[in-house]
């Protein structure tokens, strides 16, 4: 039986596995400088992205006036964005009266701290209760279960 002879190695290098090449240095670093620029610019970025957002979701409702009423673009345009506007409001107007009761219900049924009780608190003496019952139920709005 005759042995063949042997091919050189591939690898030329030496076979320290605790060496890191120049290429992973920069790619490193790249990776670094590209996620320390997306944090200074996160706020624009998110902006743009929102810009953006609206931009298409606008372009939708002018084609569909556009297509289905046959009005102008511009007039489409101006017509979405006042309808999303009156929408926006009359939903605000919609949620701000129960918003302001349970917040002012949730006002009137934390408890009332004095000095004397902050004072022992802090010094851990005493305790205060973090929040106490209501001294009057919160009144049902209506659409919620009784």
């Amino acid at each position: 039986m005759t042995t063949l002879p042997r091919a050189a190695p591939l690898n030329t290098e030496s076979s320290s596995g605790s060496r890191l090449s120049g290429a992973t240095f920069v790619a490193l670093f790249v990776a670094a400088l590209a996620i320390w620029f997306v944090i200074r610019v996160v706020e624009v970025l998110l902006l743009i992205f929102i810009a953006v957002l609206c931009a298409v979701y606008l372009s939708a409702i002018t084609d569909v006036l556009e297509r289905r009423f046959r009005l102008a673009r511009s007039l489409g345009l101006t017509a979405a964005v006042l309808a999303t506007l009156a929408a926006v409001v009359g939903i605000g107007a919609l949620l701000a009266a129960p918003v302001i009761d349970q917040t002012q219900a949730l006002i009137s049924g934390c408890p009332r701290r004095s000095p004397t009780s902050r004072t022992r608190s802090r010094a851990g003496r005493g305790s205060t209760p973090c929040c106490e019952a209501p001294s009057s139920p919160i009144r049902n709005p209506g659409w919620w279960p009784a």
